[in-house]
């Protein structure tokens, strides 16, 4: 845009080049604001190419013959038609924010499961949440889609993984792999709609400016919030849970569910007491060894909602060698 002002600006001076006439870059203007008006930019991204192949490699179904594809978008699984029962799929992404959320980090929780999405503190039904996405980001309301934005690892916000003005640039060149979604504080509001993702948001990417409370909000990997979807699962307080962790941490040192540790307590506060990382000893390197094996059972306790708390336990495994492995 500078350069452009500054072409006319000389031109007109001037009176040579391309822009010496008050017509051709009056005309060239109206282009850019016909295209500003008409063009969404969720659609010339790489996302979108990151999404389809992920749901042809993992949006699969099986035929009568028992041959496994891939399903067009039409046949492809909507959120409404998990089953009910079982186990509940949760889908952790990362909503972007300037500033720091409650949490201590520059993102905040993203949610989305059969029966609700979940922004922060912000909860709506999954149902509503699935209306308010206009026709352009219809996609958006298969279950396979989510995966893209799930595991948008580089992005022009990254949370706890920010890379600083280097996110500016994935911006600018459009190497970006996150999504501007309807946010879920507005969606309960009738009189709130979601037009297209005008290139305005652009420019919010590239100038870092990412507000809680505007029309769309930037969604990205659930890791720049917190990588191994543990706070999720604490915050529904679940009796048994499996985390199988394959972050590459410093060994012996655990990082990433310290880190989840940590955000649990200032996350959920009136939710967790206690985890108890004691038995994270009976999977380090001793004297040089091998580990004794790559899993290791904490203790949990949950305050209540009664006078009461409950516990839990955590069946952590890291993915590492370890002397008990064939």
């Amino acid at each position: 845009a500078v350069i452009w002002g500054g072409k006319v600006a000389t031109d007109a001076a001037t009176g040579t080049g391309l822009f010496r006439s008050p017509i051709t870059w009056l005309a060239v203007a109206g282009g850019f604001l016909l295209v500003y008006r008409t063009v969404g930019i969720s659609g010339p991204t790489i996302h979108r190419i990151y999404r389809k192949r992920l749901r042809r490699t993992f949006g699969l179904a099986r035929r009568d013959d028992g041959a496994l594809w891939a399903p067009d978008d039409g046949a492809q699984a909507r959120w409404d038609e998990l089953p009910a029962a079982g186990p509940e799929l949760i889908v952790c992404c990362a909503q972007q924010r300037v500033g720091i959320a409650p949490g201590g980090l520059p993102a905040e929780t993203f949610t989305i499961s059969r029966t609700e999405v979940r922004m922060a503190d912000c909860v709506v039904p999954t149902s509503e949440y699935l209306a308010a996405i206009p026709d352009h980001l219809g996609a958006e309301r298969l279950v396979a889609s989510w995966m893209a934005t799930s595991g948008a690892a580089f992005a022009s916000a990254m949370g706890r993984m920010s890379k600083g003005t280097t996110n500016a640039l994935l911006a600018a060149l459009n190497i970006d792999l996150g999504i501007w979604l309807p946010n879920p504080r507005l969606v309960v509001d009738p009189d709130t709609t979601f037009p297209k993702v005008r290139f305005g948001y652009l420019f919010k990417e590239i100038l870092g400016w990412y507000d809680p409370t505007d029309r769309y909000v930037f969604v990205a990997d659930g890791g720049h919030w917190e990588n191994l979807g543990l706070v999720e699962l604490l915050r529904r307080r679940a009796a048994t849970i499996l985390c199988i962790d394959a972050r590459g941490d410093s060994v012996g040192a655990f990082t990433t569910l310290r880190q989840a540790v940590e955000l649990a307590s200032l996350e959920l506060p009136d939710v967790v007491a206690d985890i108890d990382l004691t038995n994270l000893d009976s999977i380090v390197s001793r004297n040089g060894n091998l580990p004794s094996g790559i899993v290791a059972t904490l203790d949990v306790t949950y305050r209540g909602p009664g006078a009461e708390g409950s516990h839990g336990v955590i069946h952590y495994a890291k993915a590492q060698v370890a002397s008990d492995l064939d």
